[in-house]
């Protein structure tokens, strides 16, 4: 089978290719949609295939049918080195290497924190976020913890959900659960959601910690979802579910707007849901008349 690995390639494209374009739909050509221009292509040398133009590199040859050796063991985004058994894969027999002049090689180191791969997981998901078109509570927010290496995915809904739906937390989590894991391609590395009310700041890994310890009921606060599609890579998983690809997958419920009525529902006590706004402007506009920077 002909193949081209191009490496250093336009930065968008690594994101659209971990997307769920439609069966069939072309990276190349939905990118050039979405930039409104098309995207440069060349032919390769040894191989008869397109490749882009502004790519850094290029290995062209073919993935044989028949020829495997060992691949691994390697470091991955869960942040560590599999030392079991290498796998035997298909081999890549190289025709040709291309490149530019002072050709840069891009690298994405996978470990156990704030690594290439969790960054660009966690842009490709937040682009696509499936609960767009759920019918959710409106002013939602997706988020991955990178200090989780991404095994924790944040959903945010408004503090007034409640209102909105009519639906006790449970409904809700079971909605959110369904839709995201259930967004094939783009919820296979998705293993656990952390289902929080948008009174945090979902970027910072301490509050996201503190709400969930914090709220997440320890008997119910639990909807599994059994049998989900899921990549082999957690170390958590057992032998069946890396042999089938499929796992229990959870939401975390912390949502706590349906617990208390509207007027003593629990805010977090700080300076900007604890007091009113005139106290908080007159300590902000005094801070450093107070001797703080």
């Amino acid at each position: 089978m002909p193949i081209a690995v191009a490496l250093g390639v336009e930065p968008a494209l690594p994101y659209v290719g971990g997307m769920p374009l439609p069966e069939g739909a072309d990276e190349s050509h939905y990118l050039g949609a979405y930039f409104g221009e098309p995207l440069d292509v060349v032919p390769a040398e040894t191989v008869d295939l397109l490749v882009p133009a502004t790519a850094e590199i290029v290995i062209e040859g073919h993935v044989s049918h028949t020829d495997v050796a060992d691949e691994g063991p390697m470091g991955e985004y869960p942040g560590y080195l599999d030392r079991s058994s290498a796998l035997p894969r298909p081999v890549l027999h190289v025709t040709a290497v291309t490149y530019r002049d002072q050709a840069i090689l891009p690298v994405a180191v996978a470990g156990a924190r704030r690594g290439g791969p969790h960054r660009l997981g966690n842009a490709t998901r937040r682009r696509n976020d499936p609960r767009a078109a759920s019918g959710e509570p409106a002013g939602r927010r997706v988020l991955g913890v990178l200090e989780s290496a991404n095994h924790w995915w944040v959903v945010a809904v408004q503090p007034d959900w409640h209102e909105q739906t009519g639906l006790s937390s449970k409904q809700l989590a079971e909605q959110v659960g369904q839709t995201v894991f259930g967004a094939g391609k783009l919820a296979f590395g998705v293993p656990k959601l952390l289902l929080i009310e948008n009174d945090i700041d979902i970027a910072d890994p301490k509050q996201v910690i503190w709400a969930f310890a914090s709220r997440a009921h320890p008997e119910h606060g639990e909807i599994h979802f059994a049998n989900e599609p899921q990549n082999i890579l957690p170390i958590y998983l057992d032998a069946h579910e890396r042999l089938s690809y499929h796992a229990t997958k959870i939401v975390h419920n912390c949502l706590i707007a349906d617990r208390f009525d509207k007027n003593e529902r629990p805010t977090p006590s700080d300076l900007t849901h604890a007091w009113p706004a005139d106290i908080r402007q007159h300590v902000i506009d005094n801070w450093q008349t107070y001797g703080y920077r």
